[in-house]
């Protein structure tokens, strides 16, 4: 019975410690029943609408580090083209096969948020603005880098669409969309100011921009400088039924290219004519003030774009009637994406003092004084890689001795990145 009795006494015990959690808990849920009704109208969404707006003020974004600031200002690009190229039936020389590389590296930096900064490398030689390719087979020499791109651009806040580029930058002149260098070698980076305005039209006219700069062409201490003042007016136009167009109209005053006798220039002639005093050439024998209009046109109707391409180039200050050019062209098809195919021609006549021709093109055998065809293909190999097979067959306008055709043929492999 004593044993009975114990065994009773710790059950009740027992018993008595979990009694008081229990009584504790039933309160608990008591009284939260009884203050239920005070948050019966916060439902679960309020809720959760409450605490992420809690984390939104409480979490206090991490800032960036100065390497992160400057690399979301900075863009890079660059291309590379390596060029067979073979010169044939040229006149009293041998035919002349050369193989090329040219290389180009540059990078934008946004200073602020209307102020942009760039530069950009390029393989060639510094003395020759024309042509930034580098021959290989000079016994194994490195190639020559120079600068040929050092800019500053403003685009004033307030006036949408102006701008504003001081140092050495890209011509951006709109050109003929078939061939579009034979006024202004694309290769050729000007220096001094040049400043735009873009503005979108109405109806028919999509928009309209004006070009204009002084470029610095010579420096001398002690004696005068020259200077070329250019302008561009043009305008982009939709005609419906899938066609569109651009019409420009540019101006090149190039002023006094001899300035103070200054043979520098002079010695970058490549075709003009020249006046010539005891056997020594002394001068250019024309004045340069070159109007030249452009016209293009595009439609995208068919299954490819189609593009026809007209230009004309008159020396209002020539001294001799070889004073005009022109040009027609066409393009079928794009080289954008991959598989992407173009196909094009172009005639152009050149007379000797139409153009400038230390600044206009060099991939034809001559600068000026020229009758010539441009045709052939670009086919895509991916984005961003191409090839580009063309030539180019040329002869002397009016010559008075050997006018037969010389040509000159290339095969162009052009990486950008």
């Amino acid at each position: 019975m004593r044993e009975r009795h114990r065994t009773d006494g710790r059950r009740r015990r027992r018993a008595g410690a979990w009694a008081v959690p229990w009584v504790l808990a039933c309160a608990s849920v008591a009284a939260a029943q009884e203050a239920a009704p005070a948050v019966r109208g916060l439902d679960r969404g309020e809720l959760a609408r409450a605490v992420d707006e809690y984390l939104r003020v409480a979490t206090v974004p991490a800032e960036p580090g100065a390497w992160e600031r400057v690399l979301d200002r900075l863009t890079l690009f660059g291309d590379l083209r390596l060029r067979h190229e073979s010169s044939l039936e040229l006149a009293g020389a041998p035919d002349r096969h050369r193989q090329h590389v040219r290389w180009r590296i540059g990078a934008n930096y946004e200073l602020a948020e209307h102020l942009l900064a760039g530069a950009r490398l390029a393989s060639g030689s510094a003395d020759d603005p024309n042509s930034p390719h580098a021959t290989f087979g000079d016994a194994l020499d490195g190639v020559e880098l120079s600068l040929d791109r050092a800019f500053v651009t403003w685009r004033p806040k307030g006036v949408d669409g102006a701008w504003v580029t001081a140092g050495k930058f890209g011509h951006g002149f709109y050109a003929n969309p078939v061939y579009g260098e034979l006024v202004w070698d694309g290769d050729v980076q000007p220096e001094g100011l040049l400043a735009g305005y873009r503005r979108e039209g109405t109806g028919a006219i999509r928009e309209w921009t004006l070009r204009g700069g002084k470029y610095l062409l010579l420096e001398q201490g002690g004696a005068s400088e020259a200077a070329a003042i250019v302008a561009q007016a043009a305008c982009g136009f939709d005609l419906g039924s899938g066609w569109s167009g651009t019409a420009a109209l540019g101006y090149y005053d190039y002023g006094d290219v001899t300035p103070d006798g200054s043979a520098t220039l002079l010695g970058d002639n490549n075709g003009n004519a020249t006046v010539e005093e005891g056997g020594v050439v002394t001068d250019f024998e024309s004045g340069f003030g070159i109007w030249n209009p452009i016209l293009g046109l595009t439609t995208t109707a068919g299954s490819r774009p189609l593009s026809l391409g007209a230009e004309w180039m008159h020396n209002a200050r020539a001294a001799n009637g070889a004073d005009g050019g022109w040009a027609v062209g066409v393009a079928w098809g794009q080289a954008r994406e991959e598989g992407d195919v173009r196909l094009y021609y172009q005639w152009q006549v050149v007379e000797q003092d139409a153009v400038f021709s230390p600044f206009a093109q060099d991939d034809f055998l001559f600068a000026t004084h020229h009758r010539s065809h441009a045709f052939g293909v670009n086919y895509q190999l991916a984005d961003g890689i191409g090839l580009h097979l063309w030539a180019l067959v040329s002869a002397p306008e009016e010559s008075e001795g050997d006018d037969s055709d010389g040509w000159r043929l290339r095969l162009d492999l052009n990486v950008k990145f």
